[in-house]
């Protein structure tokens, strides 16, 4: 059937798994994941084990028909042929939803591991969670409580030129105006850290308290709003998630001594902890701030050189592109892929070639390590690109005078398609040559009206 959204899968453990290794122990399993025989990603080996413990996850976003998801568990051998201890298979049809909706389809089982002879040996215990991509921003309810989070650092510490800037400060209140009298945000549940007011200094210590104090009380109906205008940067990419080797980051006022936030940090404080039901509302005006959240699907403009112009703007591609090849796996040595193995099985007695042995990581099909999906609706507008600077002027950063004019030329009725290029429209009038960015955490319908 048609799949449209990120598959999640959970492995927990094996159990009476047969021994394999008679003269070395015992079996040393892992399993490998299919989808219509397909690998979309494999455990680590466990050494001796037969009810190995893998407790590992693999993530693959779904764009078109899926049947079967297939679990094989093999027994790992050195310098001989890999025993293949038994599979499962899974119709994709279980845990596909039939519309498209904010909740989340769950599969958990424990199954039973049959060989190539369909012989029972041993049990799998699994989860599989399937988040469908798409819909309506304006399903949320907005009926709940709406907190902001403002952050305005000009580096007063700094020379103007060598590490100073202006306009954030004058951000923060073009934004907080715009809060409290267009979208009903009220002053109490408006937090400003701005390095103009020594009691609300944004140190990296002060912003991260103020997030998690943002996002904990948060519940289904909330609205919440984060803005941060500052330095933004790159650094290494520790966890190898990035394409481009670099993860972006904010800098906060203390940064030369606390160091940067990464991407990866915000998406774990801001966004992880969000349930189903919540909005938050991101605007990130600073440099090389276009995935600043590290959010999984950036919403793809069109370029001046694109023949189809506007019809290519609904796109969204994926931060880290996955793709599913249906050339065979070369995952170790030369072996061919997992599907080919288990076909050859029964003409080869149940074993398989086996090169040098090493243990796997998971060949997940997302960058990422973990799901930067996301439960709640999120949406970031940021001033530009990835390799992009985003410019300041004394009345406030390009960006956010350019979505504040966007939001108020339209009387606040205008969709998120409209927003973003209107954006872009009055950022090139004005001389600026940076492209804001919007991503999400899942796919939607771009002309559904902005909400706060």
């Amino acid at each position: 059937r048609q799949l449209y959204g990120r598959l999640l899968i959970h492995i927990a453990n094996a159990t009476n798994l047969p021994n394999c290794d008679y003269f070395n122990g015992l079996s040393d399993p892992y399993c490998i994941v299919l989808l219509d025989g397909k690998e979309i990603g494999r455990t680590d080996v466990c050494d001796n084990d037969l009810n190995p413990v893998w407790d590992q996850d693999i993530f693959l976003n779904l764009n078109g028909e899926g049947e079967v998801i297939t679990f094989q568990v093999w027994d790992a051998d050195t310098g001989i042929r890999d025993d293949f201890l038994g599979s499962l298979e899974i119709p994709v049809s279980s845990v596909a939803l039939t519309k498209h909706s904010d909740k989340i389809q769950v599969s958990g089982a424990t199954g039973s591991l049959k060989n190539s002879a369909g012989e029972e040996t041993g049990t799998l215990t699994y989860s599989i969670k399937l988040r469908e991509f798409g819909g309506e921003f304006a399903q949320f309810a907005n009926d709940g409580t709406k907190r902001a989070l403002q952050i305005g650092i000009n580096y007063v510490n700094k020379e103007m030129g060598k590490g100073g800037v202006h306009g954030c400060h004058q951000d923060v209140a073009i934004i907080r105006e715009l809060l409290l009298d267009r979208y009903g945000f009220s002053s109490e549940n408006i937090t400003v850290l701005s390095d103009d007011d020594e009691s609300k200094m944004p140190t990296r210590r002060n912003i991260e308290r103020a997030i998690r104090d943002l996002v904990s009380s948060a519940r289904p109906g909330d609205s919440l709003f984060f803005q941060f205008s500052g330095h933004g940067g790159q650094q290494k990419d520790r966890n190898g998630d990035e394409e481009d080797g670099l993860d972006e980051t904010i800098l906060p006022y203390d940064h030369e001594k606390a160091g940067q936030i990464s991407d990866d940090d915000l998406y774990k404080m801001l966004i992880k902890p969000l349930p189903h039901g919540v909005l938050l509302t991101c605007i990130m005006d600073a440099c090389h701030s276009g995935t600043n959240l590290d959010l999984p699907f950036v919403h793809v403009l069109p370029s001046e050189d694109d023949e189809d112009g506007a019809s290519d703007y609904d796109g969204f591609v994926e931060k880290e592109e996955v793709q599913v090849s249906s050339e065979p796996q070369a995952v170790e040595g030369n072996k061919p892929d997992p599907a080919a193995k288990l076909a050859a099985l029964k003409a080869q007695g149940g074993r398989r070639v086996k090169g040098r042995r090493r243990k796997m990581k998971n060949a997940a099909k997302s960058g990422k390590s973990y799901d930067n999906t996301s439960d709640a609706s999120v949406v970031m507008i940021s001033g530009c690109q990835d390799d992009q600077t985003s410019a300041g002027t004394q009345l406030g950063g390009a960006m956010v005078m350019a979505f504040n004019k966007a939001i108020e030329d339209s009387n606040g009725n205008i969709s998120y398609k409209d927003l973003v290029l209107s954006m872009r429209e009055i950022l090139k009038h004005r001389g600026f040559d940076q492209i804001p960015s919007l991503s999400t955490a899942r796919p939607f319908n771009l002309d559904c009206k902005v909400i706060m």
